[in-house]
């Protein structure tokens, strides 16, 4: 909740704290990550500032565009401790199994683009609602946004989170490093509840000891190496 506001004005600001919180929690998890983006732009700056460190730690890494999308995911699935980054078309249709993926990263909330036809749908909208309710200016103003742009964008978020999540013995972190899904209302009321449920982790201690449980609980589902294991324990009691 304390993050820089992903539509504020210091856009630098964002992006400096959006890559050092990628930078933690892929080492947390030791790779088998998808870091995902509603934005090549931002896609971009990310993979340009965290590939270099991810790569020198033994995590192969993968840029959307750079290899097919169906042999990316391959390849992905096969190293392991591999860290996708991608944008919408990996919101969907990509299916990994088992420790091999881990940890999703969303950078924002994703709000569909606001495009000429999607503005005369929300033109339309107002104006039955104006004609066949009674809202307050205000309401009206919002109603569009209420009643299209976050139950779809409530769809998409959904997509994203199943990825993480194939099997019934899948496990991992969704990280969503938007603030607004807790600091908006309608993050509170209509983002959260819809969600599967699942603990809510609000702290980076608490994300580094979930990795660390799952990779020295012995239990059969190791996802770390002794010594990614040792790494979030001294990172977690730090």
């Amino acid at each position: 909740a304390n993050a820089p506001a992903p539509n504020g004005s210091d856009n630098e600001q964002h992006m400096a704290w959006l890559i050092a919180e990628v930078k933690r929690l892929v080492r947390w998890s030791g790779g088998g990550a998808f870091v995902l983006f509603t934005s090549y732009r931002a896609m971009n700056q990310v993979a340009e500032a965290t590939r270099p460190g991810f790569e020198a730690a033994g995590m192969a890494t993968y840029v959307q565009g750079e290899l097919p999308k169906v042999e990316m995911v391959k390849q992905f699935a096969a190293a392991e401790h591999g860290v996708l980054y991608g944008t919408r078309s990996f919101f969907e249709g990509v299916d990994v199994k088992g420790a091999a993926l881990r940890l999703v990263i969303l950078d924002r909330l994703p709000f569909e683009p606001l495009t000429p036809l999607r503005a005369a749908e929300d033109r339309a909208l107002v104006q039955w609602a104006e004609e066949n309710l009674t809202l307050k200016p205000g309401e009206l103003e919002w109603y569009p946004f209420n009643q299209i742009t976050v139950p779809r964008m409530v769809v998409d978020l959904k997509q994203v989170f199943g990825r993480l999540i194939r099997t019934q013995t899948d496990y991992g972190v969704f990280a969503v490093l938007d603030n607004r899904a807790r600091t908006r209302p309608y993050g509170r009321r209509q983002v959260l509840p819809a969600l599967p449920r699942c603990p809510d982790l609000w702290s980076m201690e608490q994300v580094a000891d979930f990795y660390y449980q799952r990779g020295a609980n012995g239990n059969g589902q190791v996802t770390l190496t002794s010594t990614e294991a040792a790494l979030a324990k001294a990172l977690y009691q730090a």
